[in-house]
């Protein structure tokens, strides 16, 4: 499935959102790379817990990413944070990855 990403969504996040959304069961909502000031950060849901599996297997691999749990105050939605480095090309070069250790 390829998830078409808004017009807007940061260039740099853009490959490992790709990467992502070709996930089974993964979509990402939200996506920002701090221009470099900040961490990259991409918001996603899960369409079942079973869907963060080979995300969490890879990220056990000792990468310098993590994954954050977050709730919707007010709501029953539950989301993730995929947070990593400040670094420019880290979400190019962790979205070359992903798809190098998943082929």
């Amino acid at each position: 499935m390829n998830l078409k990403l808004p017009d807007d969504v940061d260039p740099e996040c853009v490959a490992l959102c790709d990467v992502l959304n070709k996930m089974p069961g993964i979509t990402t909502t939200e996506s920002c790379c701090g221009h470099g000031t900040g961490n990259f950060v991409v918001f996603f849901v899960a369409k079942e817990l079973s869907s963060l599996k080979p995300l969490l297997e890879l990220l056990s691999l000792g990468t310098a990413w993590k994954v954050e749990v977050g709730y919707a105050n007010g709501s029953d939605r539950i989301y993730f944070i995929l947070v990593g480095p400040k670094d420019l090309r880290s979400g190019d070069d962790f979205a070359t990855w992903i798809r190098e250790q998943l082929t």
